[in-house]
């Protein structure tokens, strides 16, 4: 299954929040349709893998929630030819491991550490320092 959220400069929340419906508010977490997806590849018993293709962050506590969920990768921006390594590492040729870069929420919502520093004006975040 692939996520995909768009991002870039000057993208407020409310541009962002047009893409589905979203139950705390955030185009961080799923939207209806994602979790419905997700519901059915559960019922049926299928193995999933998520592949994240997204410059935005997400919550992924959702992973957990969701027996059917075997692996889960983070593939955005791959640069020019690493999205060639993503059927590789999904058959088992590479193994991605390596250091964490990143880290992404388990749920913004109840633990933002953004929030503290800053306030929304105008549907667009604004930190204070």
């Amino acid at each position: 299954m692939v996520l995909s959220r768009f991002s870039g400069e000057n993208a407020s929340q409310t541009e962002l929040i047009d893409i589905g419906s979203y139950s705390n508010g955030t185009f961080l977490e799923l939207t209806a349709n994602e979790k419905a997806m997700l519901d059915a590849l559960e019922e049926n018993q299928f193995r999933v893998i998520v592949l994240f293709n997204t410059t935005n962050n997400m919550e992924m506590g959702f992973l957990e929630e969701y027996d059917c969920i075997k692996a889960a990768l983070y593939v955005g921006l791959p640069g020019q030819s690493g999205a060639l390594a993503i059927p590789r590492i999904l058959y088992g040729d590479v193994n991605p491991s390596g250091r964490t870069a990143d880290t992404l929420a388990y749920d913004y919502q109840t633990n933002n550490p953004t929030y503290v520093n800053g306030r929304y004006v105008n549907n667009s975040m604004v930190f204070f320092t």
